[in-house]
Parts: C-alpha cells; sequence; structure tokens
C-alpha cells in the first residue's frame, strides 16, 4: 500500500512509546505498553500508595487527552504581510497557540533553547481558553467568530477564569506541549503574579520535574506602590524550568562601566587590572582550623597579621607564600595596612551574576511609554512587559544563533527585543511569536495579532526614536483548516483510540478529490513540510522539468519533491534527479499515477501521495 502524506499533527503517544521501547524493549508488544512487564521491570520504583503526593484538579485526565487529539489544522503563509518572507528566518504565527504547539512538534521539537511567555494571569478579566478537545480546530474558529462569518470577534470574558480548574486546564496542556520543544540544555521562562504564582509551580514541577526548577525571579514592576490598597503589591515573578538541569548553561550579565571602573592597576602589575578582596574565609559553627590559623608578615614592616577572632584565611600558608612571592597580597595604599588578595579582572569569570531581585529593569509604564513611541496612543496592554526585561532574559539564556518562542506574544515585546539584541551583539537570534487573533475594538488594528505584527514592521523599519530600520524580516502564517479534505463526522472522544482516529482521517481521503475547492499550491507545499517534518525556514524554489511543474525544498541535508501537476515519469532522467537518495521524499496526487509510475518512482524516491 502507497504511503500517503501526513495528514494530524505528530503523535505525540506513539513518540513517547517508542522512547519506552528504546529504553524497555521487552514492555512494549504490538505497540502496546505491557504495564505488567514494566512493573516488573521497574520493581520497587513502582508507586503502589494510591494516597501519595501528586497535584490533580477536574480536567486534568481531559488535558492528556487534549494534548494527544492530533492537529487536523495547517499554517498557511501570508507573504503580503511579511517582510521579506523568502529570506527571514523569524516567525508570527496567527492562531490557538494549542493548536500551534501541536503543529509545530514535528518540525521544532527538540529545537527551541528559550521560551518566553507571559500568560493570561487568571485575575477575572483574563480571557481564558475555553478548549475542546473533541473538535479543537472547529473550537478555534467558534471563538474567533471564523465559522460565522469569518471575521475575529470579541474574545469571551468572563468572571469564571478566576476559576484555578479553567485556568488550569489552559495552561497545563500548552505547558506539555512546549517542553518537547525545548533543546536538551534549553530553559522556559513565565511570568506569572500571586493569583496563580503557586499553582504553576506544582503545574511546572508536574511537566518539568521539580528537579528542573532553577530559579524564581522577583521583577519589580511599579517604581512606587499605587494607594488602592494598604499593602500595594509591586512586583511579578518569573519562574525558571530547565528541560535537563545537568545541560543548563545560563550565562553571566556583562560588567557595567561603574564596575569596571573599580579595577585598577595603582602597582603597575603585570597582570593587569585588580581590586583588593577579602583574605577571610568566615567559619560557621565556630570550627576553626588550625592549619588555616597562621600570621602573614607584611613582607615592608615585617607585622604579624592574624586572622580575626571569627574565622580563619581562606588559603594555605603555602599558598600566601606563593601569593606573596608573586606580589598579589595588598597591605593597602601605606603598605601598612592588613592583608587583601589581588583580585584581579583577567582572573575573574566573564560578567557577574544575575540575581533572583530584578528592580533595574524596567517597569509597567516604560512599556507602555515604549508603545506609545511605536504607535502613538495605545491602551490595549494593562501589564506589558518592558524590552529591558525581556533583553535580560535573552542575556541570560541564549547564545546568539538560538531560537526563542513566546506562545503568548501579546505587544510582541518578545520578537522586538530578539531584534534589538541581534543589532546590539551582531547576533543571529531566531523568534517564533504565536498570538491568538483576539479582538480589540481598535479600528486600526482588529486584532492582537494586528498589533504584533504591526509592533515587528515598525521596529524593522525604524521609528520615533529609532528611525534607524534593522535588517531583519519575518514570515506570518496563519492557523487554518486543512487543505485535504477531512470527513467532518470524525469521531474523536475520550474513548477514541488514536489509531481508530488516524485510520478514520486515512479513509476520508479514498475519493478522487483528496484537496478543497480553490486550494493554493504553496498552501499544500506548507502543509505538507509542515506535517513531514520541514521547518517553516525551508527554502523553497519551484522548478519546471518537461511539463511538470515541482517544488523544491530544502531543509538544512534535507530536502524533498511536491507536485500538483501530472507526473510524467520521464522527469527521473533529468539532471536535476540524477544521484537522488531513495531517502529523499517525493510527493503527488495520487490519482494521477497508474501502478506503474508509483513502482518507478519509488524506485527513486521515498514516494507519498495526497
Amino acid at each position: 500500500m502507497m504511503d500517503t502524506v501526513e495528514l494530524g499533527s505528530k503523535d505525540l503517544v506513539k513518540d513517547k512509546i517508542d522512547k519506552l521501547k528504546q529504553i524497555f524493549p521487552d514492555t512494549v508488544k504490538d505497540g502496546k505498553i505491557d504495564f505488567d512487564t514494566l512493573k516488573l521491570v521497574l520493581g520497587e520504583e513502582i508507586e503502589k500508595d494510591k494516597e501519595s503526593y501528586k497535584f490533580e484538579w477536574v480536567g486534568k485526565t481531559n488535558c492528556y487527552k487534549t494534548v494527544q487529539t492530533p492537529s487536523l489544522g495547517t499554517l498557511k503563509p501570508q507573504k503580503e504581510e511579511s517582510i521579506d518572507f523568502d529570506n527571514s528566518e523569524n516567525i508570527i504565527i496567527e492562531g490557538d497557540n494549542l493548536e500551534v504547539l501541536k503543529l509545530l512538534q514535528t518540525n521544532y521539537a527538540n529545537k527551541i533553547k528559550m521560551i518566553y511567555i507571559d500568560p493570561p494571569y487568571n485575575t477575572g478579566n483574563d480571557f481564558v481558553y475555553p478548549d475542546n478537545f473533541n473538535t479543537p480546530l472547529d473550537n478555534y474558529f467558534e471563538l474567533t467568530g471564523q465559522k460565522e462569518n469569518g471575521e475575529t470577534t470579541q474574545s469571551k470574558k468572563s468572571k469564571e477564569g478566576r476559576k484555578h480548574t479553567q485556568w488550569l486546564n489552559m495552561i497545563f496542556p500548552r505547558l506539555i506541549l512546549s517542553r518537547t520543544l525545548l533543546t536538551e540544555d534549553g530553559v522556559i521562562f513565565i511570568s506569572i503574579d500571586d493569583n496563580e504564582v503557586d499553582n504553576m509551580r506544582k503545574v511546572c514541577n508536574d511537566i518539568f520535574g521539580d528537579e528542573n526548577f532553577i530559579e524564581q525571579i522577583i521583577w519589580k514592576k511599579r517604581a512606587s506602590p499605587p494607594n488602592d490598597k494598604i499593602i500595594a503589591s509591586t512586583h511579578e515573578y518569573i519562574l525558571i524550568y530547565g528541560k535537563n538541569i545537568n545541560l543548563i548553561k545560563l550565562y553571566r550579565q556583562p560588567r557595567n562601566k561603574e564596575q569596571l571602573s573599580r579595577y585598577k592597576n595603582i602597582d603597575n602589575h603585570p597582570k593587569g587590572k585588580w581590586i583588593p578582596d577579602n583574605l577571610m574565609a568566615n567559619v560557621k559553627g565556630g570550627r576553626f582550623s588550625k592549619s588555616l590559623y597562621y600570621p602573614i608578615i607584611n613582607p615592608f614592616t615585617k607585622e604579624e597579621h592574624y586572622p580575626s577572632s571569627n574565622g580563619n584565611w581562606r588559603y594555605s600558608k603555602e599558598t600566601i607564600n606563593k601569593l606573596l612571592e608573586e606580589n598579589s597580597i595588598y597591605f593597602g595604599i601605606n603598605g601598612k595596612g592588613r592583608p587583601k588578595l589581588k583580585r584581579f579582572l583577567c582572573d575573574v569569570q566573564d560578567g557577574v551574576p544575575f540575581s533572583t531581585n530584578w528592580d533595574n529593569v524596567g517597569y509597567n509604564n516604560s512599556a507602555t511609554g515604549e508603545l506609545s513611541k511605536i504607535f502613538g496612543s495605545i491602551s490595549y496592554f494593562e501589564t506589558p512587559k518592558p524590552i529591558t526585561l525581556i533583553k535580560n532574559i535573552l542575556k541570560l539564556s541564549t547564545k546568539k544563533d538560538d531560537i526563542v518562542l513566546d506562545f503568548f506574544a501579546g505587544s510582541g515585546t518578545t520578537g522586538h527585543s530578539v531584534l534589538e539584541l541581534n543589532q546590539e551583539d551582531k547576533g543571529n537570534r531566531k523568534f517564533i511569536l504565536v498570538q491568538l487573533p483576539e479582538k480589540t475594538n481598535n479600528p486600526d488594528y482588529p486584532t492582537i495579532c494586528d498589533i504584533t505584527k504591526e509592533r515587528i514592521r515598525r521596529v524593522i523599519k525604524g521609528y520615533g526614536d529609532n528611525p534607524q530600520p534593522i535588517n531583519d524580516g519575518f514570515k506570518v502564517f496563519k492557523l487554518d483548516k486543512s487543505n485535504y479534505i477531512i470527513n467532518e463526522k470524525i469521531s474523536v472522544n475520550p474513548q477514541s483510540n488514536k489509531e481508530d482516529i488516524i485510520q478514520q482521517l486515512r479513509n476520508s481521503l479514498l475519493n478522487d478529490n483528496h484537496l478543497v475547492e480553490g486550494y493554493k499550491n504553496i498552501d499544500i507545499v506548507y502543509e505538507v513540510i509542515l506535517k513531514e517534518g520541514y521547518s517553516l525556514n525551508s527554502k523553497i524554489e519551484e522548478i519546471k522539468i518537461l511539463d511538470t511543474n515541482i517544488y523544491k525544498v530544502v531543509d538544512n541535508s534535507k530536502r524533498c519533491y511536491i507536485t500538483l501537476d501530472n507526473v510524467d515519469t520521464d522527469i527521473l532522467k533529468d539532471k536535476e534527479f540524477l544521484g537522488i537518495s531513495k531517502d529523499t521524499l517525493f510527493v503527488c496526487l495520487d490519482k494521477d499515477l497508474t501502478d506503474s509510475d508509483k513502482s518507478n518512482l519509488s524506485l527513486t524516491f521515498q514516494l507519498k501521495t495526497i
């Protein structure tokens, strides 16, 4: 039987079963987990106590079903809304982030170095995504009004949003899907306030593991407390989790001019600039070390200096003598003070550590000011994040060529910050922004995603105080229904078997016309590469061989060919296809191939049909 193109998003359950099989091959039989064997293999590591510690809420089981239900959507390119679509590797996606995260699994699993999100805080007015795993894509179109008249409508807002369960049911599946996208040394940063910080910690411990918790940053969002409360909050939190704590590498912040100015070289030491540092090691519990209690003799005055009463010297006598020989101990400007270590700039690590208290990286009002410089008067965002805050996160967690994801993109601060930091340090970071087209009631920018896109356009072209253009661009994609004809009556429910769903999808294509009416060729191409594991930044070139128009897709070392024309197998004689590997994918319409054509093409390509 000929392989057909993938119809749904990546099968995450099968992927996990395959990984389990690699570790414990005897526990997977005929594609199913043999739990009795798994228990035997794990032995005493199985949790048997039904009252063991766990975080539960109403709807958590359905969250897993939501994750496992394949997306039947696609991402359609919008060149007219983009800047330098063919060359830029930055991406903005308009759509429900749950469906988009599913669609990105095949292309971007283990490729995202840093994720930053600023999700709804569940204050009572925030939009809470009412996900429906039975018909997730239809749910998205109903949510945005597209199923009624093709235009987005005001997102539903409700006081029910304050219920913890609804908020948990929204955030949990999205974080599950985000974890698989992270590189093994990847990190996620989550802005949150007191309403849900406790639950967010528990959710992240569930998904990432409490051993992968890195830190909880306190960000000062206001310069002074508001007057409407007795105790007024001036801060929020940023939770940091890694995918694998043993592989995480975070970076120090560069020293500023003031910090560098503290280093001097008043004695023209050959190692360069230094600062005086303490030679004492404080002793806990009064446990002195006799070997570290001795006099340091000033070579100029011959005076003996002992440790103070609450500690020892930091180094052994032998090390101190060596430091004295190297002129690496300082006795004050007049040579008569207590000994200090010369801490040389060339010996210290680059930069200084980030602290957990971020009180100097901009406030909410500075972020509002940034938006005003770009747009003039715009007041839709109540708590926008300043560029300096996101740039701090980027400096802490990314190298110059990493991919950054923000799937609650909002006003586009993350994309703006990536562009500015790249300009400052000559980096080549790429961003992926995902934003729901939630209505704003602003005629100039009907949806939040319109604001996201327009902000990035203006940053690239130059604006206000920053008229200098940035040499970069971005691609725009929109979540939409599949270009394949899919049976609307496909049954998906909590008891559905994943294989049954996939089989229903395949059965829905068993007719002569597999594609929706009025499709665009380029939309088909992107849906194929999206679901076959090719990057959205693949290079796509349209070529013609004989009378066949073919799209050549190159993604690093991978390439495939896609055509929606009648296929003349004589194209295999063309020099374009000489030396092609049998692993190279070739996709065409099934109805245009005879059995003989399929045999001939299969000798050269990995053939899949639509």
